[in-house]
């Protein structure tokens, strides 16, 4: 399974998705060219495709934007702190899709003292879990099989591994937000918070797909194992 909690088939999550791949690869390809500077073009392009994804739905965002300031700090501090401007200029290209959530927001939650009372967002933990499934840890398990045990198999140079790290960070985030977060009001049986995870396995997954496919290359190098999680990927795809 690649995503957790029911199943969502419909252009908003096909979209969401499509998108998604884009702006993590926009992002990886930052991060590559980091040292050297950043590309206006790039980082034009991610901005926009960031914000865009945020006005079809707000998810990703809620998922990639911690991710993403998380490995900043880290890489800020791994790196005695230098660079500062760069940073700075990469974190300003997430307050466009801010100002979506933003106007979002006002719309949702702060149309009105009526609106205001019916809509808005809680703390309450696990109120999600079972929304969608009898079994939420189970569900969350065979979510997740196949990407542990490419991480298991990665585990020397995971966290070397920037694309396995955003993917897994945003996982990390997107469950967060998933087990202590609840809407109120007329959505709250909607399962919003579910679409974070959605997206966050899927480009998790297929981040470890191409880790794996990577491998492939040496066939006979490879162990039963690893042979087996290549073929289940193929098959998967």
């Amino acid at each position: 399974g690649v995503q957790a909690f029911g199943v969502w088939h419909n252009p908003t999550l096909i979209g969401i998705k499509l998108l998604g791949v884009f702006v993590l690869a926009l992002y990886l390809r930052m991060v590559r060219q980091f040292d050297e500077g950043l590309h206006w073009r790039d980082w034009l392009a991610f901005m926009v495709l960031l914000a865009l994804a945020t006005g079809v739905k707000p998810s990703l965002l809620f998922c990639f934007a911690p991710a993403m300031a998380v490995l900043m700090l880290w890489d800020f501090v791994r790196g005695r702190c230098q660079r500062f401007g760069r940073y700075v200029w990469l974190g300003c290209s997430v307050f466009p899709a801010l100002a979506v959530v933003l106007s979002q927001y006002l719309v949702l939650f702060a149309g009105g003292p009526q609106q205001h009372e019916e809509s808005g967002l809680a703390f309450s933990l696990g109120a999600n879990l079972l929304q969608r499934t009898q079994h939420p840890i189970a569900s969350i398990l065979q979510s997740a099989a196949f990407v542990l045990a490419v991480a298991v198999l990665c585990a020397g140079s995971l966290l070397r591994d920037r694309m396995l790290c955003m993917g897994w960070v945003m996982t990390g985030f997107a469950y967060l937000q998933h087990i202590f977060l609840v809407e109120t009001g007329p959505r709250a049986s909607d399962g919003n918070w579910t679409w974070g995870t959605s997206v966050s396995l899927f480009l998790l997954f297929l981040a470890s797909a191409v880790r794996l496919w990577q491998q492939t290359g040496r066939w006979k190098e490879q162990t039963p194992l690893r042979k087996g999680l290549i073929c289940l990927c193929w098959l998967l795809l």
